[in-house]
């Protein structure tokens, strides 16, 4: 009888090692909160396409995560420092020395969106020469957009997505530049597509990451790599783009750096 009782007593203690170990490793994934249609918050609730891709994809994985949200910039710092798996981003030289990426698991396309009474003609960056643009806090545009801005090209102006379409509708700005699909999203939302036009020529395509800190967790990145691939060969992946493009949206896309 007592050898039975010290069996259970080391089994129980066995599963509850094992299940405080699993919550000990669990990933944590960095989204951040304001980037509709793809990662936003609402009512508490993660959402949006790539915390349904990303997610997706971890649980094929079978491995644990977490789930935090954050303003852009703190998330990608976050997972410089090493405390978790941004979600969402591109690759650029500056952040290649403090972060190792997966291999892309969404394409996006940034356009530039103008009033209707101030549409320009747009095929190459030297077309924004003294323009005032409005831009997202903390993003980035791509390396020629951002040494452009350096240098001094064309004049920024920094704010919230709503900010600076409201500028835009007022004229005040010569153009945002914004991830198609989320800009669209945000010019509904506040009444104000009517009067705004996206011009055709893009201003980048522009491949998406999830990025660790450098030279950490590379075993997770190169499962990560394998199952991406999986759900896109097995359908998966296409349903869940299904869920945020209709027929007549050919998938062009931006992000936040």
């Amino acid at each position: 009888m007592l050898n039975s009782v010290c069996s259970f007593i080391i089994r129980l203690f066995i599963l509850s090692a094992v299940i405080n170990t699993a919550k000990i490793h669990a990933e944590t994934l960095l989204f951040y909160d304001d980037f509709q249609p793809f990662s936003y918050s609402e009512k508490e609730q993660t959402k949006g396409l790539f915390f349904d891709i990303v997610t997706t994809v971890f649980k094929n994985m079978e491995t644990t995560y977490k789930v935090e949200i954050y303003p852009f910039k703190r998330a990608l710092i976050m997972a410089m420092e090493g405390k978790g798996v941004v979600v969402g981003v591109f690759k650029t030289d500056e952040r290649l020395l403090k972060l190792g990426f997966s291999k892309p698991f969404y394409h996006e396309k940034t356009v530039l969106f103008v009033n209707k009474e101030n549409i320009f003609h747009f095929s190459e960056i030297n077309d924004l020469k003294s323009k005032q643009v409005g831009v997202k806090l903390g993003w980035s545009y791509g390396a020629e957009f951002d040494q452009a801005k350096e240098s001094k090209l064309f004049t920024t102006t920094v704010g919230s997505p709503e900010q600076i379409y409201r500028l835009l509708n007022l004229g005040r700005l010569d153009t945002v530049v914004d991830n198609e699909l989320s800009g669209m999203g945000i010019i509904n939302d506040l009444s104000i597509n009517q009067n705004i036009h996206v011009l055709p020529q893009h201003l980048l395509l522009g491949n998406i990451y999830i990025a660790v800190k450098k030279g950490t967790n590379t075993e997770l990145i190169t499962k990560f790599n394998h199952h991406v691939s999986r759900i896109r060969k097995n359908g998966v992946y296409e349903k869940i783009l299904a869920k945020y493009y209709s027929p007549a949206n050919d998938g062009s896309n931006s992000e936040p750096q």
